[in-house]
């Protein structure tokens, strides 16, 4: 756990019986790799996502076509859902 120490302005670090003061000159806090991947990942998506939707908005036609797209994710969903519903009936 970490904590911050207003009496004595430090960061500190519990070990499970003490809290321990850090260092403020040599502590770091980062992520792991796999986080600072997934971040990454997430910020490309995004990013494609409002291209995406800059596009659509600009091209009537792209913007007929992700109409029925989402219509058609929407009765996927509504389908999927009765699907488990009788799997989950007939159980």
């Amino acid at each position: 756990m970490l904590r911050y120490n207003p009496a004595s302005s430090h960061l500190e670090v519990s070990n499970g019986d003490y809290w321990i003061p850090l260092d403020i000159a040599f502590t770091g806090i980062g992520l792991t790799p796999e986080a600072e991947e997934l971040l990454k990942w997430a910020r490309e998506e995004r990013n494609k996502q409002l291209v995406r939707e800059q596009k659509i908005n600009d091209n009537p036609a792209l913007k007929k076509a992700y109409e029925s797209l989402t219509k058609a994710e929407e009765h996927f969903k509504m389908l999927e859902s009765l699907v488990n519903t009788s799997s989950s009936n007939s159980n």
